[in-house]
């Protein structure tokens, strides 16, 4: 694929502005410094750090209807008080593979908690990094509601301060997706590292596999369906040969 995709640090990628000029609009950090925080480890010690400034922000949303208290306090019981994350989601969101994303210290992945008039809280954001893949949040970064962020392999890292805003916004990330800090997506960008397509024009094949003779079948179809699962692919033909697995091949094994 040649080089991965890069985007620099502090550019800002089509209309970032907080359409209420809220305290928690889109390209503001209102968080302690790490220095400052106390070590979360329950409900109490949260009240004295960021959970009082994030359930400040879930509040303030709320008049507009862009944000659910259920989906902020299901996230607060499931990733903060028992994965220990720094995760905090505003509003509906599928998040799958939250073991795979990695904060650095002092920072937060922040979903569905900014100001953004063109969204409610029923426009669901979708994070998906699948196994072997791997999100990094290099700070504070901010994902609005509604964006699609899928890390089908590789890594995907977003720099502190960056915000990307929903509606029509995705992340698809194949080989490698590193943007920097303080930069701003608007809605309806899309940034890929891989044109999803399995074979070339001429029909050349630019993904494959190979496994140990002894794997079951259905072993090799999961692995492969998941890894083309970003692809779209309506139709799949398999094409196997039980020759590697003979009789022959086994007593020379």
């Amino acid at each position: 694929m040649g080089e991965p995709a890069k985007l620099g640090s502090g550019r800002a990628c089509g209309q970032g502005r907080s359409q209420r000029g809220s305290p928690w609009s889109s390209s503001s950090v209102r968080i302690l410094p790490a220095a400052d925080r106390p070590a979360v480890g329950n409900l109490r010690d949260m009240a004295t750090s960021d959970y009082d400034s994030y359930r400040l922000a879930m509040r303030e949303l709320r008049p507009g209807r862009e944000s659910s208290a259920r989906a902020f306090y299901g996230g607060v019981v499931r990733h903060r008080l028992r994965a220990r994350r720094a995760i905090w989601i505003g509003s509906r969101t599928v998040l799958d593979g939250a073991d795979r994303i990695t904060v650095r210290e002092g920072g937060a992945l922040r979903i569905g908690l900014g100001s953004f008039g063109l969204s409610s809280r029923h426009d669901t954001s979708v994070v998906r990094v699948r196994e072997g893949a791997s999100l990094h949040c290099d700070g504070v970064v901010s994902l609005q509601r509604g964006v699609r962020v899928v890390v089908d392999s590789g890594r995907l890292t977003i720099g502190h301060g960056t915000n990307v805003n929903g509606l029509g916004t995705k992340l698809l990330c194949a080989e490698k997706i590193t943007i920097g800090e303080h930069c701003t997506l608007s809605w309806d960008v899309q940034v890929l590292d891989t044109d999803f397509h399995a074979v070339t024009r001429d029909g050349v094949p630019v993904r494959c596999w190979s496994f140990p003779g002894n794997t079951a079948d259905t072993s090799i179809i999961r692995t492969v369906r998941d890894a083309l699962a970003g692809w779209n692919l309506r139709r799949m033909v398999w094409v196997a040969d039980r020759g590697l697995a003979s009789a022959a091949n086994s007593a020379r094994s």
